[in-house]
């Protein structure tokens, strides 16, 4: 007797079953859009073609021998002097240089900036930038003529104290 109830029951047993799962999925996906700001860029494709490239003149960089040495020093608050010295495989100071540099604020890209250096003289080439937001940047240098293109990159933290920068 027992089970002729069960028989008449089962078919909502398995709806509701079918409920409660879409109830969770429901709640999973708005708990995913609430947090995770996911992999967007913009142009994502335009900047895969851009790196490519850039690993493509990576391995040119690497087969001529190229070197490039980029200081950063800090002047003053949220004030940074960028210098740069580029060498060939055996050394020697390779003058006459197109230097300009990239830099990236890691946490948004609205604050990006390409920044030209100036010369110092014939070797070193330098650029005073002013860097208003705290957290992680990156400063790409490109160095080029008319025979090649090579880059450098380094990392930079920048802490501003809240009183000063506003």
């Amino acid at each position: 007797m027992k089970f002729k109830k069960f028989k008449i029951y089962w078919p909502y047993f398995i709806f509701g079953l079918f409920i409660v799962v879409l109830i969770v999925n429901i709640g999973y996906i708005i708990l995913a859009n609430d947090t995770w700001r996911g992999l967007f860029t913009e142009n994502s494709y335009r900047k895969g073609l851009d790196h490519n490239r850039t690993l493509e003149k990576a391995e040119e960089q690497r087969k001529l021998g190229i070197t490039i040495f980029t200081s950063i020093k800090k002047i003053s608050e949220g004030e940074f002097l960028i210098e740069t010295l580029v060498k060939d495989k055996n050394f020697k100071i390779i003058p006459d240089l197109e230097v300009f540099y990239r830099l990236k604020y890691k946490p948004d890209s609205k604050h990006d900036l390409n920044i030209p250096s100036v010369r110092n003289d014939r070797i070193f080439r330098r650029a005073i930038v002013n860097l208003r937001e705290s957290g992680d940047w990156e400063i790409e240098t490109v160095v080029s003529n008319n025979e090649f293109v090579a880059q450098d990159v380094k990392d930079l933290t920048v802490i501003l104290n809240p009183l000063t920068s506003q």
